[in-house]
């Protein structure tokens, strides 16, 4: 009987005793626990837009070379006699020095021929004309003479009677003579030869005592200033530049510059005109510039052959806003932080790119914030904050006050 009681009671008291622990448990828990999920909102670096009102600036490079180089030779024939000491290879020479003179006597005897051979013809020609004066004068007097005497009219004299060929060769004689006298002194004029312009010698091969033939090579001279060079720029880069050829307008500067050690030397050229020629390697258009003063800042002659950076300066830009060129974002938008913090993704209109630089036409106002940071996600309408850095700085300097000082022990 009291194993029967057990069997029945027992669970029933178990069931009785969880479901009162379970009302307990219910009605004496703790509320979970809310935490409320923070949203992080990006900080960003942004940058006000301004108007540009200045010139575009357009990149390039290129090598210096010679304006000239000149072949230098004698016209005539000879045997050289003396050299311009500075006349070797790298040196400089100016405008209208001495090079060489060859052995004048050959030449100088050739003068002194033509002087004779002057003096001869001369006297040929006087006495021709003396022989036709008196042919003239007995014609008239034998005519005079058949006019007293009643008779028939004298036939006029045949041109050769009067001496007329006789004169005219005589004075082609004294033409050709004079014409030789000039060569002959022209020739002894070119036994010494100059420096056409202020340059520095290539190559020479001449010497004292060296038999030179006329019109032989003996020298090049590369005529150092000025010095030009030819740059590669982009088609759509020349509607911005001035060339001297245009008509009431100054030629656009350049600004050619070349690091060199802690210095960067730097020289000033005009644009002169642009080549009919494309660049062979970048297929651009090619630009010629000139550079006068070949001297740099720095005291700098500026050497043919030398690999430059050039920059051009181009025409006067009004109403474009300039932006540093990695804050354009897939090729044509730009991001701005509105009035409302948040992030607006907006389409823009590129006028021109250089290396550093975008200059928009359309699409971006005077005075809007330019977001110049990467966003992770970048979302229009995104909420973003500003950084200020004279907030963190603030923050910097409090925080390095607050960090106590200690002291060393000697």
């Amino acid at each position: 009987m009291v194993s029967k009681i057990l069997r029945i009671g027992l669970p029933m008291a178990i069931l009785l005793i969880g479901a009162f622990l379970t009302f307990v448990l219910l009605n004496h828990r703790e509320p979970p626990f809310k935490q409320e999920i923070q949203k992080i909102i990006p900080r960003v670096e942004i940058l006000e837009t301004k108007p540009h009102n200045g010139s575009i600036l357009i990149e390039s490079h290129g090598i210096i070379e010679a304006d000239a180089v000149f072949s230098i030779a004698s016209q005539v024939s000879g045997r050289v006699i003396w050299v311009h000491p500075d006349m070797k290879e790298g040196k400089k020479i100016n405008k209208g020095e001495i090079l060489f003179r060859i052995d004048p006597t050959e030449y100088e005897l050739a003068v002194e021929q033509a002087r004779a051979d002057l003096v001869s013809a001369r006297y040929d020609l006087d006495l021709v004309r003396a022989k036709q004066n008196a042919a003239i004068q007995e014609y008239q007097s034998y005519k005079q003479m058949g006019k007293d005497s009643g008779s028939s009219p004298s036939p006029s004299l045949s041109p050769l009677a009067k001496y007329e060929p006789q004169v005219e060769s005589a004075i082609s004689a004294l033409n050709s003579v004079k014409a030789g006298l000039k060569i002959a002194e022209l020739n002894l004029e070119r036994t010494i030869v100059y420096a056409p312009e202020i340059g520095s010698f290539r190559s020479v091969s001449v010497n004292p005592g060296q038999i030179v033939v006329a019109n032989e090579t003996v020298a090049k001279l590369i005529k150092i200033q000025p010095v030009v060079i030819k740059v590669p720029i982009p088609l759509s880069d020349i509607d911005y530049l001035d060339f001297e050829s245009d008509s009431e307008k100054k030629s656009s500067l350049a600004l050619i510059s070349k690091n060199m050690g802690i210095r960067v030397h730097q020289w000033q050229g005009k644009v002169k005109r642009i080549m009919s020629e494309m660049d062979s390697t970048s297929r651009n258009a090619l630009v010629f510039i000139e550079i006068d003063h070949v001297i740099s800042n720095h005291g700098l002659e500026l050497p043919v052959g030398l690999f430059v950076n050039v920059t051009l300066k181009g025409k006067m830009e009004k109403n474009r806003v300039k932006i540093p060129l990695q804050t354009v974002r897939n090729g044509s938008t730009v991001w701005i932080v509105n009035n409302e913090n948040k992030l607006e993704i907006r389409d823009v209109k590129i006028e021109k790119l250089t290396n550093t630089n975008a200059f928009i036409s359309s699409g971006l106002n005077y005075g809007e914030k330019l977001v110049t940071s990467s966003i992770t996600a970048p979302i229009q309408g995104l909420d973003v904050s500003i950084f200020d850095q004279n907030q963190s700085l603030r923050l910097v300097k409090k925080e390095n006050r607050g960090v106590p000082v200690q002291k060393q022990n000697n």
